[in-house]
């Protein structure tokens, strides 16, 4: 079993559906992954800027990178 984390959808009149940040995760990557893109938000955001903005104006590429970089480091 696996989980897709998607980024940049959008439920409002301009709906839109999330791109997937990579191949699909198990369980138990899942929290460190959350926590990582948290992370890439709080560290290129504006102030007071949404979550959904910043992913718009930095792009997928930055969550990608460290997502990735999380389930490939050594244990």
């Amino acid at each position: 079993e696996s989980y897709q984390i998607t980024l940049g959808g959008d439920a409002t009149l301009n709906a839109a559906i999330g791109e997937r940040l990579g191949p699909g995760l198990d369980a138990e990557d899942v929290p460190d992954a959350i926590e990582s893109i948290v992370a890439v938000y709080l560290k290129h955001r504006a102030p007071s800027e949404p979550f959904i903005e910043t992913v718009r104006r930095i792009g997928l590429e930055p969550f990608k990178a460290i997502v990735q970089e999380k389930l490939h480091a050594p244990a």
